[in-house]
């Protein structure tokens, strides 16, 4: 059982990892048969001082999934949930694996929208291979998150390949009618793929690069970078890291009033294990960048400063913190005053059995600028939440 702030994750056509705050419980009556319901209001931070400045709709919402499994290959799942504007979403669908091969699908319907989602996939130790196509249309209304593909019609196929332990190259394609903010008749392709390499001697070099072209927008454009990395292990007491990146890109907006420009990024850095309990982290980033319509280069820079207090248990007590500490400091040209982020987080947990368990965490934003940039700001935002599991003593035969 969930009580507070969470995030629940149903599947890709209702539910995609919902940070919300309510109450959840899933229940195993039987070996092959899972009932999850869920209740709450979408989105979570609005528990701290600062709660009178988010005027989002609280989007209050229900739900149930069903998942009941024959056998341990096949799978089949049902969902009812409640959205925005008193419309109701049903959704079916099934898994299935054999070996190296998963096949997968998934039915919704929203008010007057409807959405499919196919899945076909293979997996090896060295190989994967995996294709998935959506349908989803633009009047298809879920009580969503950060992801959504209402109004996507296309596919996004992904290979990995891995021909020996510390070599891996990776390739994946989104090719897309976007029905809800593009033209619907015009296909957008982004493509990306990386490559990695990992040697004996403690270096690890990369390459990833991307390319998306969405000439449906009317803002549309070609933006493409690339990402040049080298990283070197070392030992002094601990496990420590220094690295460096170079990530050029490129944009042409295919607008005459939007700005196209060239940038080349450099970002050196140093990551220091204080034991394995907390990291230190110090980044330099500096940044050549041509707008191209007015001819002007600026040089923005950047310096961060990152502490990391991985969960620990305060001595033999149930206690459990972490903690973390990210300070930057931004100047958008050589000659241009600095503004400044400050982000602290920590967590207090009691896990005082294996059944339950409960935490509160305090966030806290703090920006100083320019008193002409007008972004200066400090805010607290608190979340908390509870978790139990108990038997129901309820078992189907």
């Amino acid at each position: 059982m969930d009580l507070g702030d969470n995030t629940i994750s149903f599947s890709d056509l209702t539910l995609n990892h919902l940070s919300y705050q309510g109450a959840g419980v899933t229940l195993k009556p039987s070996r092959n048969f899972a009932l999850t319901i869920i209740g709450g209001s979408r989105g979570n931070g609005l528990w701290g001082a600062d709660v009178r400045r988010d005027t989002r709709p609280k989007e209050n919402f229900t739900g149930v999934k069903s998942v009941f499994a024959p056998f341990e290959e096949l799978n089949f799942n049902a969902t009812y949930l409640t959205a925005q504007g008193g419309s109701q979403v049903l959704s079916y669908g099934s898994d299935f694996s054999l070996n190296n091969i998963r096949l997968g699908m998934e039915f919704g319907s929203a008010g007057e929208g409807k959405a499919f989602q196919g899945e076909i996939g293979f997996k090896s130790n060295w190989f994967n291979l995996g294709t998935i196509y959506r349908d989803v249309d633009s009047t298809y209304l879920v009580p969503f998150d950060y992801i959504s593909y209402k109004g996507k019609k296309g596919t996004y196929s992904s290979i990995g390949i891995k021909p020996i332990s510390n070599l891996s190259i990776n390739v994946q394609n989104n090719s897309y009618l976007d029905k809800l903010n593009g033209d619907p008749t015009i296909t957008n392709i982004d493509t990306s793929g990386d490559i990695s390499y990992n040697m004996e001697t403690g270096t690890n070099v990369g390459y990833s690069g991307w390319r998306n072209d969405r000439p449906s927008y009317d803002r549309g454009g070609i933006s493409e970078g690339e990402i040049m990395y080298i990283t070197q292990t070392f030992y002094l007491l601990t496990r420590n890291a220094i690295y460096y990146r170079f990530q050029p890109t490129w944009f042409e907006s295919r607008n005459a009033s939007e700005e196209s420009y060239a940038e080349n990024k450099n970002i050196a850095g140093l990551n220091i294990s204080l034991f394995d309990a907390a990291h230190l982290n110090y980044e330099i980033e500096n940044t050549i960048k041509l707008l191209k319509n007015t001819d002007i280069t600026i040089n923005p820079s950047a310096i961060s400063v990152r502490f990391d207090l991985f969960e620990n248990r305060i001595m033999e007590s149930p206690f459990y913190m972490a903690s973390s500490i990210n300070s930057r400091t931004d100047s958008a040209d050589k000659d241009s005053d600095k503004s400044a982020l400050t982000y602290s987080e920590v967590t207090l947990k009691y896990i005082p059995s294996q059944d339950l368990s409960c935490f509160i965490t305090s966030r806290t934003y703090k920006m100083d600028s320019p008193e002409e940039a007008r972004t200066a700001r400090e805010q607290t935002d608190l979340s908390f939440g509870l978790k139990y599991s108990f038997n129901t003593n309820f078992y189907l035969k």
